[in-house]
């Protein structure tokens, strides 16, 4: 009787907090503005539960950075006009688990964070080392801008609440822009690991 009592119990505590974030990203998805996030490209990044409440944390996809131009802007890729008006950068809802309801939801602005010169030259000396960098970015090539990656979101429990932190695997990251004549490309940089994440074709800038 009493293994049978502990296997109920263990059964539970296993599956029901599975099926309560399953439950907690469905609430959410019935709200119209996390609905619409979502099919703009944004996902839900994490979810926490805290007694009858969760916490369910939204964030848009990692965007490709493009340099301003006046005057001027990269095929195939969204002028800085329009990024700035629609942009989206992550929002945290909280979730009446037991009446099924959203209760607040509040914008978040991700830390911005600024890279030294000593980075900088990191990031630079990466590049030139790598294989990705030199098989698809001409070598007359120009770098432009190096800047950092805002850094992917995750919650931790604090007690009765949340907060929400960087994940440290995507704090020092950053971005690198080349151009050569029209022609524009990005490499991601990881900072911690020293080496190139990827290499983007951004586009040819169009009068």
């Amino acid at each position: 009787m009493v293994a049978i009592i502990l296997i109920i119990l263990i059964s539970t505590n296993l599956i029901f907090p599975k099926y309560s974030l399953a439950k907690a990203k469905e609430i959410a998805l019935q709200d119209p503005q996390i609905k619409e996030w979502v099919e703009k490209g944004a996902v839900i990044k994490d979810v926490e539960i805290i007694q009858n409440r969760a916490y369910v944390l939204i964030q848009p996809p990692e965007k490709t950075r493009e340099v301003p131009t006046e005057g001027k802007t990269a095929i195939g890729v969204p002028s800085v006009s329009n990024v700035e008006k629609e942009e989206f950068k992550g929002a945290l809802a909280e979730v009446n688990m037991r009446e099924k309801k959203i209760t607040k939801i509040e914008k978040i602005t991700p830390p911005i964070i600024t890279l030294t010169e000593t980075e900088k030259e990191k990031v630079r000396e990466i590049a030139e080392k790598d294989l990705k960098v030199s098989g698809i970015i001409p070598k007359e090539a120009e770098i432009q801008e190096i800047s950092s990656l805002p850094p992917q979101l995750e919650l931790i429990k604090k007690g009765n609440s949340v907060q929400i932190m960087p994940e440290p695997k995507t704090e020092n990251r950053a971005s690198i822009i080349y151009q050569s004549g029209e022609k524009r490309w990005e490499g991601k940089i990881d900072l911690s690991k020293e080496r190139v994440e990827e290499v983007k074709f951004l586009g040819e800038i169009e009068e």
